[in-house]
């Protein structure tokens, strides 16, 4: 019997959400062990984690940090659930829209109209947190001052959706009559934008992004909305974890997938069971995780790591876009 899987995660993440429908689309069931929505985190500070981005996913001793590792590896380890099964090139397309949302401007714009009003801009902890994480300011003062631009960014992304992609009046973005995976990576700002939490749609200028001016979009992110919530309904109640359980779980488990291999062709020429510190070079940067290299390959490297808690190693899996991996002091080249 498999391992449990475990979504480390807390309410306010949109990457979270995110990873809820990912799990409800492939029809996973999965456990949520709540983490704060800043640092510390003890739980994972417990297993020996520094990687501080939220969500994680654990499979047994296996644990995903990342987004972008999280799903490709469910697709690759579940590969016979509606996420698995696709074509080389349906699964480039997912690809391209979860890079542009991700790293072409949707996410970090959509991020700068959380409005002064919204509670977590009045937590001061979370608020430093922030600035921890990316190395710039994120209070209220600096969101005001950059809340036009992020708005002109925002609208032309609501644009693009409107005028090009959804301008054929189709349902979804493949044509498809329910949600497909590239509708998940291509919408989450959006519903982001348009969410009720935190105040998001309620103080969002109605003269430059509303129902009226993009109706196309609107109904996209609600027609979604629904057909997610059916899927979530479908999957059951998700089972919240305490944070010891968690550990326990992860630590009376064994590996989940089979030891990967060295890509004798990655340019970093790393040796099987070097230590070596992998962290983020966009955000999170200042916690390094430090293990012995498992594999490495094109899309993911993978270190051996002990916990700080119980027996035995934990593998961490990380993505390679926008990662460093680098010998660790004291390691030999």
């Amino acid at each position: 019997m498999p391992p449990p899987i475990i979504l480390f995660t807390y309410d306010i993440s949109v990457f979270g959400r995110k990873m809820d429908w990912v799990l409800a689309l492939a029809g996973l069931k999965y456990f949520k062990c709540i983490v704060l929505n800043r640092m510390p985190r003890p739980v994972l500070e417990k297993l020996g984690i520094q990687y501080r981005r939220i969500p994680l996913l654990a499979i047994g001793r296996d644990v995903y940090c990342d987004t972008r590792v999280i799903i490709d590896k469910l697709q690759d380890l579940f590969s016979d659930t509606p996420i698995g099964i696709q074509s080389p090139f349906q699964r480039g397309l997912e690809h391209v829209f979860e890079t542009w949302l991700v790293d072409g401007g949707p996410f970090w714009r959509t991020a700068g109209l959380i409005p002064p009003s919204a509670e977590v801009m009045h937590d001061k902890e979370w608020i430093q947190d922030r600035k921890n994480m990316t190395g710039r300011s994120f209070d209220i003062e600096t969101l005001k001052q950059g809340r036009a631009e992020s708005l002109v960014h925002v609208r032309m992304y609501f644009n693009q959706m409107e005028k090009e992609l959804l301008a054929d009046g189709r349902e979804y973005l493949l044509e498809t009559k329910e949600p497909t995976l590239a509708d998940i990576h291509a919408i989450w700002t959006f519903d982001w934008a348009l969410q009720e939490h935190q105040h998001m749609i309620q103080d969002l200028e109605k003269d430059t992004i509303s129902e009226e001016l993009f109706p196309k979009t609107f109904a996209y992110v609600h027609r979604f909305r629904k057909a997610m919530a059916g899927k979530q309904e479908q999957n059951g109640k998700i089972e919240e974890l305490s944070a010891e359980k968690a550990i326990e779980s992860i630590l009376s488990s064994d590996f989940f997938e089979p030891e990967g291999e060295i890509d004798p062709r990655d340019p970093l020429k790393l040796r099987k069971g070097q230590l070596v510190e992998v962290y983020p070079i966009d955000s999170g940067f200042t916690h390094h995780d430090k293990g012995e290299v498992v594999s490495i390959g094109v899309k993911e490297v993978v270190i051996s790591s002990k916990p700080k808690e119980g027996e035995g190693r934990l593998r961490l899996h990380f993505p390679r876009v926008n990662f460093r991996i680098q010998p660790a002091e004291g390691s030999k080249l």
